[in-house]
């Protein structure tokens, strides 16, 4: 899904009819933002809670994880080298797909291989307009829209709507990761 798809869906819960029909003159465009500057300020400001609503995803409940071969420089392999923004290091592998021991430092890690295959939890980054969001999981659109309602409503300091639109995402996401069986393992005493 892209960060258009969810501004569009959080303007038509929110009524906002400016970015509902700026979004459609960016259709035709290509993706340039340009009409009245309510619109325009609209549209900005939900695509900037849409990157909110996506790093609260990201950070509490689906991980942004990626894997990547580099060659390491004199044992060691600099953060700055990998393609995304580095939060955590799950796990490093030879090429053969052993897992090697590494030092994690400040700038990277050092390790003993000279390529290795890093598994990385990565922030994400602040995805523009037209821009796809990398979640691995396919999180319902409806979902992002109720939280970015809520984001848009909290920074418009109408909080009973802002606190209406949380409950929405909330008991949504609830919903969506609630676990498949619900079974409950009986108890056995001995």
């Amino acid at each position: 899904m892209t960060i258009k798809e969810i501004v569009k869906l959080s303007a038509t819960y929110l009524g906002l009819y400016d970015v509902l029909s700026l979004l459609a003159k960016t259709d035709e465009t290509g993706g340039i933002l340009s009409g009245d500057e309510a619109g325009v300020k609209e549209t900005n400001l939900l695509t900037l809670c849409s990157n909110i609503i996506v790093d609260e995803l990201a950070c509490t409940y689906f991980p942004m994880i990626k894997t990547e071969k580099k060659n390491a420089v004199n044992g060691k392999i600099l953060f700055s080298e990998l393609s995304e923004n580095v939060t955590e290091i799950k796990k490093v592998e030879n090429v053969a797909g052993r897992d090697i021991r590494f030092v994690s430092g400040f700038d990277g890690i050092e390790v003993s291989e000279s390529v290795a295959v890093i598994t990385y939890r990565f922030s994400p980054p602040n995805y523009g307009l037209d821009e796809t969001v990398a979640f691995k999981e396919d999180i319902p659109l409806r979902i992002m829209a109720y939280g970015v309602c809520a984001e848009y409503c909290l920074t418009e300091k109408n909080f009973d709507e802002s606190v209406m639109w949380r409950n929405r995402f909330v008991n949504s996401l609830c919903e969506f990761i609630k676990p498949e069986n619900k079974r409950i393992k009986e108890r056995s005493f001995i």
